[in-house]
């Protein structure tokens, strides 16, 4: 919602000349989705023009700062350390499991799996950093922070481009429902489908009502959610 929220803004800003706020909008929505990348900061610079060429310089300045954290810290250049299995599950996932044994030891587990599902598979040494290390979080909760996310999300870039190359048209169909999703207001996504049916979300995650519920952190107990 918050990303929905501030691409609209950004839009509206554009139409009223408000290139500060224009371009901090944009920025946000680049932030927060991994969806939307900072180059598209720079396709904005192009069509909006010249004049609007600080604010958009500024913005595209600290995304790269926070795309350099990360390289250093999990080993992805990208203002998203999910940013491969974000991807994975619009191509990876949409792959049979016969066609994921000739990707990498990430694209065997579904995206989003538990720690220790990625662990047996992709062994990671513990850093001293709780936010690092720990499975799961005080609540409980799986902790998505855990660095063998960022490790399987690297990998899974690698295995993102070789589903798209084995799968094309399964890749692609999944880029446009995940759009779709992406703009349907949220409520639209809280109902759980009738049975026999696969709704949108399931069609985006790889799950259907036969299929194990989505682990990952855009859906909740196997239920519909937008992301």
């Amino acid at each position: 919602m918050a990303a929905a929220a501030a691409l609209v803004g950004s839009a509206l800003a554009f139409a009223q000349d408000k290139r500060w706020t224009a371009f901090l909008l944009l920025g946000a929505v680049c932030a927060l989705r991994s969806l939307f990348a900072p180059p598209l900061v720079l396709l904005a610079l192009v069509v909006a023009g010249r004049r609007f060429w600080a604010p958009a310089a500024t913005v595209f300045a600290v995304l790269a700062l926070i795309m350099v954290k990360n390289g250093i810290v999990a080993g992805t250049f990208s203002t998203s350390s999910w940013i491969g299995m974000n991807f994975a599950r619009v191509t990876v996932a949409r792959l049979s499991q016969a066609q994921r044994s000739g990707l990498s030891a990430a694209a065997q587990p579904a995206p989003f799996a538990s720690v220790a599902e990625y662990a047996a598979h992709i062994p990671v040494a513990p850093t001293g950093i709780r936010a690092l290390d720990e499975e799961q979080k005080e609540s409980g909760a799986t902790n998505y922070n855990h660095l063998v996310y960022a490790r399987a999300g690297r990998m899974l870039l690698q295995d993102d481009l070789r589903a798209i190359a084995i799968a094309p048209a399964a890749t692609v169909s999944g880029w446009a429902v995940a759009w779709f999703q992406f703009f349907r207001p949220a409520m639209n996504g809280l109902s759980s489908p009738p049975t026999g049916s696969t709704s949108a979300s399931g069609r985006i995650c790889g799950t259907t009502p036969s299929a194990s519920p989505c682990r990952c952190p855009c859906c909740s107990s196997g239920r519909p959610r937008s992301i």
